[in-house]
């Protein structure tokens, strides 16, 4: 039983590794326009043209994987304390989601004013992947592996190099 429960923990962490594969390379296209994984030189970047508008595969990706097939990778199970933080961990991975997509993708938040303009707008973004995550169907943790490896990375991936060229002849923010 002991190695039975060891490797259906290692699938739900290979689970939750290719689900969140094309997360870090969608969140890593903002770094790449902005030349820096600073926050701040992130926002300043944006000042002209978000990064959604030459990366809007990365927003998706981002909203999409971050917000709803993230914590569906996750199983809830456990009794107690475990099982408490890893169902609000779910709830609250969402508005999460939407806030870095926001910040990071969206530039919201590096004007003087940037906190109620980052909240609105996170607070929009996520009411988005909440009610989507409602209608959608509701996919089996193993279902997720094949949609986010054979779909979302290399549109991510894509993403990222086109990103690159853009920055590589200038035309980046």
């Amino acid at each position: 039983m002991l190695l039975a429960e060891r490797d259906d923990r290692g699938r739900a962490l290979l689970r939750a590794a290719v689900v969140e594969a094309p997360l870090l390379v969608a969140l890593a296209t903002a770094a790449v326009a902005a030349g820096s994984l600073r926050a701040a030189d992130l926002l300043a970047a944006q000042q002209a043209l978000p990064f959604a508008v030459e990366a809007p595969v990365a927003l998706l990706v981002a909203l999409v994987v971050g917000g709803l097939l993230l914590p569906a990778a996750v199983p809830v199970r456990g009794t107690g304390a475990a099982r408490l933080l890893i169902v609000s961990a779910r709830a609250v991975q969402p508005v999460s989601a939407a806030a870095v997509a926001s910040v990071l993708l969206l530039g919201v938040g590096g004007s003087p004013s940037g906190a109620a303009p980052a909240a609105l707008a996170s607070g929009v973004l996520a009411a988005v992947v909440v009610v989507a995550g409602q209608r959608l169907p509701v996919l089996r943790p193993q279902r997720l592996l094949e949609p986010a490896a054979v779909v979302l990375l290399p549109l991510a991936l894509l993403q990222l190099g086109v990103v690159v060229v853009l920055t590589l002849l200038g035309g980046s923010a």
